[in-house]
């Protein structure tokens, strides 16, 4: 059990790799060189420093009482939120999945009567689809055909034309 709260505090607090980051934040050559720590150490004094660290602590303490808050209010919040849920189910839901279930089977019941009033329609708008499409096919049948004997007269009143367009094209030349 302490190791496990060892280890959630040690993540908490990010305890972890701390030897190499702190070569590295001593090293001026380093990537992880701490420009903003290697001033203050050059700049203040041990009783600035110290006065610092007391400063820091108390920010600490500060916000880890906020988080503390934080946590205890937001706890309530959710230990308010299951019970209203639990509530919730124990007195709503019993009762609203019985009219949900009743008005589902008076929809079931209504459907298949529609439904069944509808049947002798069916297999009429069924004969009017096919009788409509044989309809529609002879007449586009009887289209081609018109198509086929407008293109032939187009042909015979050129063939009618072409004396006069030669007569025409002769004297013109």
């Amino acid at each position: 059990m302490e190791s496990r709260m060892q280890e959630l505090m040690s993540s908490y607090y990010d305890l972890s790799d701390k030897d190499e980051t702190v070569s590295q934040s001593k090293n001026i050559n380093a990537p992880g060189f701490l420009v903003d720590d290697y001033d203050m150490l050059e700049s203040m004094g041990m009783d600035e420093l110290l006065r610092r660290d007391d400063q820091m602590i108390k920010e600490i303490k500060e916000l880890d009482t906020n988080m503390q808050m934080l946590v205890y209010e937001n706890y309530n919040k959710f230990i308010s939120a299951t019970d209203t849920i639990r509530k919730m189910k124990v007195q709503y839901i019993p009762s609203v999945s019985f009219v949900l279930v009743d008005s589902m089977g008076k929809i079931t019941v209504q459907s298949e009567n529609v439904s069944n009033a509808l049947a002798p329609f069916r297999s009429k708008v069924r004969t009017l689809v096919v009788t409509i499409n044989v309809m529609l096919t002879q007449g586009c049948i009887q289209v081609e055909k018109l198509v086929g004997v407008r293109r032939l007269l187009k042909r015979l009143e050129f063939i009618f034309q072409l004396p006069q367009r030669l007569k025409s094209a002769m004297k013109a030349q």
